[in-house]
């Protein structure tokens, strides 16, 4: 025994205490518990079992548990936290008593046992069940719930042991999917082992396998409750709210897997999915990570986002990974080509965005003809619903609610060093800040160059390799506090505050200043600062390949602290074990309670920590207005289809009436209880008359026997709505009517006379309508002097005002652009004569944009180095990237506008330059540019070596290729040696060689489809 007591205190000798007090403290501890006998050792031997009787005589393993040693010394199970109990019955490998005892006890939390007290560490409504709940029971046993806990494999193992000895096989029984509960009938063991469930729910073996390797091996009980009880695994719609990193990815993925595997088996023409995703980030990193599974069950996964996609034709399996506007194109099509019902389910991700301002209506839109043209099931997920009923009943769908989180949120308070709990602020009495309350506090250890202690709560997190996300209010302060913290953190005349670095993690740091390097734009001199300190910023500025690698950097752990803008929250999957919000404001806005919980839900790792945390830093004269962000209640998801007018809602019917959803005004008004804003707002229909009459004026719709038009009664059956010729193309092309309109007059007076001794006048065609970018007027009217004498005539025919531009830009150099009530001398009388004339003075300033804009694609196209195009517009490379695939969409569009109204010679010049904007460069490096790795400089730099094709690309030899690409890729930096140059060409070589073969085998499937 004493040597058992010494081996197992050895934990403790080593975290828990020092000195030798300690170590005989912890020796003895063990020793007794060792010697006290009934009970045997937990995990480390900190704590002891001693059992006991219940009051109604039953044995009972768990009515006594008390810990020996360590933080919660004294307290039993029931005032641990539940993560810390989770994690003792995983730790024990030898010790089936303890086991038994977590697992009884975890079996009565889940039951609701009367008599127990509710753990005050425990999360409110862990597994909060909704209206599609479920009473888990054992046939004769009662109602008494199964007990649940330990690790894995350990619990598998058990499972499988006593599923063996009682030869008890587990069966679900579900009764009624309509009813609101549903009685499910299984054996003694409830078994969340993935592979069980998977081979029950139709899936095969090798996507278990998949799963397993990517650290999956069991499942949440709220997430086999959910599947096997809300309805969806019998075709019912579903809402699920769930907090983030609780799992609802993992619902999606069988629910996806399952629902085409079942098609393929019954030959179904149903056998294509959608999964919309509100970001291109998300929707890369879900293809990604999509392909290994559903290729295991031989279904296609094709991201359609940022220029990528193809045709979502056939009848193969397939499953489309897309944002919310190729969603809404992807379904345009399918419902002109009749094919709408190959659709067998849709999944939208972040179903919050409903509400957005800029973007919800067209993911209701999305929904809404789903609803009224196909019979797909939807499944729609958000960790931020306040009102999901409202969303089920317009879906027709069942809710399943849970706060369930795998690890704990620590929510704080950080103001003055002051470390103070968030439960203060829902003390009423409490109206100032209770410093005498903090919980702890931080120290100045970098003394006054760190004012607000940013940096030493960073440090904190960074010296025991945990990751810190800051969030900052604008992409200027995410730079600045990166920044800042590398120079607090590289301090070497400190030793008691330098953080050491292995040798390994600083080699890996090297190399993602190499990988960065290597990318379109070359390495930007602020993360060559930061990075060896490990920290780094994250925002829109940056392309999208920089911001994957510093995201891949930061889940490795090799970058510690990443700032970040709001959209981080939302756009990327990147926990952190500490989150720090560094101003309760965004920009000039203060922070809402959605985003607030978007940022905060980032703190905790899952399977790496048990608990997560999340600072809210404040100034000592903003406790209220952190008691508004941090308590406000999520704000009500409502429709946005009258949010900006009438457009949206004339947008809306334009569709409905193009697809056949709504060849008179009854079945108009059939189509519009399809939505949100049926559901939300019954007397939407006073509203239908104004958008009608407008899309009639503007002859994208025609009205039959108009004179009976009575919108509020029954009269308008006999009215029937057609699409016009305009009308068709605008819906077609995927664009606004508003678009639609200003697109239709600018092609119009261009076949008068378009200008074709340059590129630029075609490429302000195709030139997005509303593109959000404001030029520096001072450059501009530089600029546009110097233009050669072609692009000036260009720039006349188009309509740019040089008075206009010269006066802006003597606006901008008095530092106030555009002030109320000013108005050019030149439109100050027109403005007098007419109160519509002001659209006059906003269609040219609108023109002044645009050409701005065009003029930097053109740059683009004619293959000018990007950081030059940065400087000379004063633009970030994630800005000028962003533009870029704007244009190349807008491109596509126009084209496909020309198409429908039969303008066949526009249609042809306007297609030609899709691809180009897409790559940035002529006509003959296109299909080597789209190559991953190449990309448009290394594309013409292979071109001029003699490497014209991506078939000669994928047999060139690896040396003719790194002669090719040393010219304009940096092999050498940092002083490597030569051995490891040479070991990064022919790595470089390689991959560019294989993504040739790839792009190769992806043309040739999407010709013959069969081809594996």
């Amino acid at each position: 025994p004493i040597r058992r007591a010494w081996r197992s205190s050895g934990m403790a000798r080593r975290r828990l205490c020092g000195g030798r007090r300690g170590i005989m403290m912890a020796f003895l501890t063990m020793l007794q518990a060792m010697m006290a006998g009934g009970g045997g050792l937990d995990h480390e031997g900190l704590s002891k079992v001693i059992p006991c009787k219940r009051s109604s005589g039953v044995s009972c393993p768990c009515s006594s548990f008390v810990l020996g040693f360590g933080r919660f010394k004294g307290k039993n199970l029931e005032e641990l936290p539940r993560s810390y109990v989770q994690w003792m019955a995983g730790s024990v490998s030898d010790k089936p008593d303890v086991i038994k005892a977590v697992n009884c006890f975890l079996g009565h939390v889940n039951e609701g046992e009367k008599g127990r007290t509710k753990n005050s560490y425990e999360r409110k409504d862990s597994l909060n069940r909704s209206a599609v709940r479920v009473d888990v029971w054992r046939e004769g046993q009662g109602n008494e719930r199964l007990p649940l806990g330990g690790s894995p494999t350990k619990r598998d193992e058990e499972e499988r042991r006593e599923i063996k000895e009682k030869g008890d096989e587990a069966e679900w029984r579900c009764l009624d999917e309509n009813s609101s509960k549903t009685t499910c009938k299984q054996s003694a063991t409830f078994s969340l082992s993935l592979s069980d469930w998977s081979h029950r729910w139709g899936l095969d073996e090798q996507v278990a396998s998949v799963f397993l390797k990517r650290g999956i091996s069991s499942l949440f009980e709220w997430q086999v409750e959910c599947i096997n009880t809300s309805g969806i695994l019998h075709g019912r719609n579903l809402v699920l709210s769930a907090p983030t990193s609780a799992g609802k990815t993992l619902v999606s993925d069988v629910l996806l897997l399952r629902n085409i595997a079942r098609a393929m088996q019954t030959e179904s023409t149903r056998a294509k999915a959608m999964l919309v995703l509100p970001y291109v980030s998300l929707a890369q990193e879900k293809t990604l990570s999509l392909k290994p599974m559903a290729s295991a069950l031989n279904i296609k996964v094709t991201g359609f986002y940022a220029g990528k996609g193809g045709p979502f034709a056939g009848t193969e399996p397939e499953i489309a990974v897309c944002t919310i506007e190729k969603a809404n194109s992807l379904v345009n099509r399918l419902m002109e080509e009749n094919r709408q019902d190959v659709l067998a389910l849709v999944v939208v991700d972040e179903a919050h965005l409903i509400s957005d301002e800029q973007r919800g209506f067209l993911l209701e839109l999305l929904l809404a003809k789903i609803l009224a043209s196909t019979q797909a099931q939807v499944l729609c997920m958000s960790a931020t619903i306040s009102n999901p009923e409202d969303l089920a009943s317009w879906l027709n769908a069942s809710v399943y609610k849970t706060n369930f989180r795998p690890i704990d949120l620590a929510e704080y308070i950080f103001v003055n060093g002051n470390v103070l709990p968030a439960n203060l602020l829902s003390d009423d009495k409490c109206n100032s800040i209770p410093f005498s309350l903090a919980r702890r506090r931080v120290g100045p250890i970098f003394g006054m160059k760190d004012p607000d202690l940013v940096g030493a709560l960073a440090f904190e997190a960074m010296k025991n390799g945990q990751s810190t996300l800051i969030f900052c209010s604008s992409k200027s302060a995410t730079e600045s506090c990166a920044k800042f913290l590398a120079g607090l953190f590289g301090q070497r005349e400190n030793r008691r505050i330098a953080v050491r670095v292995s040798d390994e993690v600083a080699e890996k740091r090297l190399m993602i200043l190499e990988e960065l390097a290597r990318c379109e734009g070359g390495l930007d001199p602020s993360l060559k600062a930061t990075i060896p300190q490990g920290a780094a910023f994250h925002h829109a500025g940056l392309t999208l390949e920089e911001r994957t690698i510093l995201e891949n950097g930061f889940r490795a752990g090799i970058i510690l602290v990443l700032a970040a803008t709001s959209t981080l929250a939302a756009g990327v999957n990147l926990p952190a074990s500490r989150v720090i919000l560094r101003s309760p404001h965004v920009g000039m806005e203060t922070l809402d309670s959605m985003r607030y919980k978007q940022m905060s839900g980032r703190a905790g790792r899952t399977g790496l920590e048990s608990m997560g945390e999340s600072y809210l830093m404040i100034k000592s004269t903003q406790w209220a207005l952190a008691k508004s962000v941090m308590l406000a209640p999520l704000p009500q998801l409502t429709s946005c289809l009258l949010s900006a007018g009438h457009g949206i809602l004339r947008r809306m019917i334009l569709e409905a009436v193009v697809h056949g959803l709504a060849p008179s005004l009854e079945s108009l008004k059939t189509f519009m209880r399809k939505t949100l804003l049926f559901v939300q707002d019954k007397d939407m229909f006073k509203h239908l008359r104004g958008a009608l009459d407008w899309l009639e004026r503007k002859d994208f719709l025609s009205l039959k026997q108009p004179q009976v038009l009575d919108i509020d009664n029954s009269t308008c059956e006999s009215v029937f709505v057609e699409a016009t010729a305009l009308g068709q193309a605008t819906v077609s092309s995927g664009l606004a009517p508003e678009q639609g309109l200003q697109v239709y007059a600018d092609l119009s007076i261009a076949r008068k006379g378009l200008v074709l001794s340059d590129e630029a006048h075609l490429l302000f065609l195709l030139t997005p309508v509303y593109h959000g970018i404001q030029p520096s007027y001072k450059r501009y009217l530089d600029m546009v002097k110097d233009l050669p004498a072609e692009i000036q005539t260009i720039a006349q025919a188009v309509g740019v005002d040089e008075d206009l531009l010269a006066w802006s830009a003597r606006q901008e150099a008095y530092g106030v652009l555009w002030p109320q009530g000013t108005v050019p001398p030149k439109y100050k009388d027109k403005m007098n004569v007419s109160s519509n004339t002001s659209n006059v003075l906003i269609r040219r300033v609108e023109i002044l944009e645009r050409f701005w804009v065009t003029l930097m694609l053109r740059d683009l196209i004619l293959e000018a180095p990007i950081q030059d195009v940065c400087s000379r517009y004063k633009m970030s490379r994630g800005t000028v990237q962003t533009l870029q695939g704007l244009a190349s969409t807008f491109s596509g569009q126009v084209s496909i506008f020309c198409s429908k109204l039969h303008w066949w010679q526009l249609q042809v010049l306007c297609s030609s330059f899709q691809e180009r904007l897409e790559v940035g460069g002529q006509p003959d490096i296109i299909s080597l540019a789209r190559i991953p790795h190449v990309k448009n400089v290394r594309a013409r730099a292979l071109f001029n070596a003699g490497i014209t094709s991506v078939e000669a690309l994928a047999v060139a030899e690896d040396e003719q290729i790194v002669d090719a690409l040393r010219c304009v890729m940096p092999f050498r930096l940092h002083g490597q040696t030569p051995e490891k140059v040479i070991k990064i060409e022919r790595s470089i070589a390689k991959k560019v060689k294989q993504g040739a073969r790839e792009h190769l085998q992806e043309v040739k499937q999407s010709f013959d489809p069969h081809v594996l």
